[in-house]
């Protein structure tokens, strides 16, 4: 992967390592890893723990046309979490149910 975000999200839930042009993401809480393309891998890592517009973290992370579908996995694994305005952060650990 050439143009990744220099840091890693900043909760210390996440490890990730690239190979080639995938990234592989280790979910310390729910001890799951995910495997994400190029694009994907560049959006994950463009999230932090402050809440941004999801448009304005596409276009800085160049993540294409599935952004929104890989937002929604991800709020769906309990990842990313959004505020009322819609804006997404990375969350440090799951919602419990």
């Amino acid at each position: 992967m050439t143009s990744l975000p220099p840091a890693p999200p900043d909760t210390g839930r996440f490890y990730f390592r690239a190979v080639d042009d995938t990234l592989f993401v280790f979910d310390d809480v729910s001890e799951t890893a995910h495997l994400l393309n190029a694009a994907a891998g560049r959006l994950f890592l463009s999230l932090s723990s402050t809440s941004v517009a999801p448009e304005h973290l596409a276009e800085q992370a160049s993540a294409g046309p599935g952004w929104r579908d890989c937002l929604a996995r991800w709020t769906d694994f309990g990842w990313i979490a959004r505020d009322g305005s819609g804006r997404v952060r990375l969350r440090d650990r799951p919602v419990r149910d």
